[in-house]
């Protein structure tokens, strides 16, 4: 297996990636007292980036091996597969 192959264009990902987890974390409501809106918000962020670096992580070789004509509609798939199990498993490891 080939680290550099698959991890092709790993700059590229990161950077989308990040961005649509930094915008994630933005939008998402502070439902905590409103004296502390600006801490959640930002650990609502910083956590939205490293969501992004994982899915990034994971998407870049799945993207490279399994989608080497770069269909858009894989790549959407993709996406949407990765960000929804990465959520779903950051939730249940989260869980009290």
């Amino acid at each position: 297996m080939n680290l550099k192959a698959n991890f092709k264009n790993f700059d590229y990902y990161l950077v989308r990636w990040a961005l649509f987890g930094a915008i994630g974390g933005l939008v998402t409501p502070v439902l905590e007292p409103q004296d502390i809106f600006w801490t959640i918000k930002g650990y609502q962020i910083i956590s939205g980036l490293i969501s992004g670096f994982v899915c990034a992580v994971i998407f870049t070789p799945v993207q490279n091996n399994l989608n080497k004509e770069k269909s858009k509609l894989k790549t959407w798939g993709f996406v949407i597969l990765i960000w929804t199990a990465f959520k779903f498993a950051y939730i249940f490891l989260t869980l009290d």
